[in-house]
């Protein structure tokens, strides 16, 4: 997967993960600078694709902190299949959940309420993620902020205007977002059932303490992370109040073609391990 990441200092980067559809968990691929390298070249010029194609190679290891260890390309075969996907859909509502993150030692600083008017406008935020993306569509895409009840091992929980709070056992201070991500994104599934099979988009809002990075997202998928109160900022983010990118437009495909503005909106795929 092609991780597109913002920096405190408003730089930006580029990364490449593995997805593990059989957990929904992304792992670090670790090698010499080289492979990296290589693989960037190879989703800049079309020889693979984020979210689409799969990467294989015999004895492959993880190191003790799950990340996967590749030390060169050598034997690694790129395949794919058939994409599974809503085809330039353009059209139509979207469901979105945030997801706020109570750990031992650090929660997400914004309330529920504070990161849903952020997002949606429930509180009268004139200018939010909802509001710019309906007028850059001309109203041909609606966002809406999910609102469920599920019942899951005899538990009612309840999701309400567009935000979930998780608790999670692992400590944040000292930990790589990586390992908060992953364990939120658990924590999630355990209340909430399969995330990416209920709503269009999820985004993470970390607590402080992984490090000074300002939010990312990978290319093609269902997930954005943002690094505590950036989780906020979506609207100015947007409206290019500031140089930081609108991170669900890397999932959501929002294209500056011509005018008026395109979007549309893709999904994942949901077999394999994928870069």
């Amino acid at each position: 997967m092609l991780k597109k990441l913002t920096l405190e200092d408003k730089s930006e980067a580029e990364q490449v993960d593995c997805f593990i559809p059989s957990t929904n968990h992304f792992v670090r691929i670790l090698g010499s600078s080289v492979v990296e390298d290589d693989l960037l070249a190879l989703f800049r010029n079309g020889g693979i694709t984020s979210g689409h194609t799969t990467l294989m190679k015999d004895g492959t290891s993880f190191d003790d902190d799950g990340n996967l260890i590749l030390l060169n390309l050598e034997g690694v075969a790129f395949g794919g299949e058939e994409r599974r996907r809503k085809l330039a859909v353009t059209t139509g509502t979207k469901k979105l959940l945030a997801v706020r993150i109570i750990a031992p030692d650090a929660s997400t600083t914004s309330t529920e309420s504070q990161i849903s008017d952020a997002w949606f406008g429930t509180a009268g935020d004139a200018v939010n993620l909802k509001s710019q993306y309906e007028a850059c569509s001309y109203n041909t895409i609606q966002i809406n902020p999910a609102n469920e009840t599920i019942i899951k091992n005899d538990v009612t929980n309840i999701v309400s205007n567009g935000v979930y709070t998780v608790a999670i056992s692992t400590n944040v201070i000292g930990a790589s977002d990586g390992t908060i991500r992953n364990a939120a994104v658990d924590a999630a599934t355990t209340s909430l059932g399969s995330l990416p099979d209920q709503f269009d988009h999820v985004m993470l809002c970390l607590p402080s303490g992984t490090g000074t990075w300002i939010a990312y997202a990978y290319v093609n998928h269902w997930l954005s992370v943002y690094n505590n109160q950036w989780c906020n900022y979506v609207s100015g983010q947007m409206h290019g109040k500031s140089n930081i990118h609108f991170y669900p437009c890397y999932t959501f495909h929002f294209f500056h073609d011509s005018n008026p503005m395109r979007l549309s909106f893709d999904s994942y795929p949901k077999h394999r391990n994928r870069t």
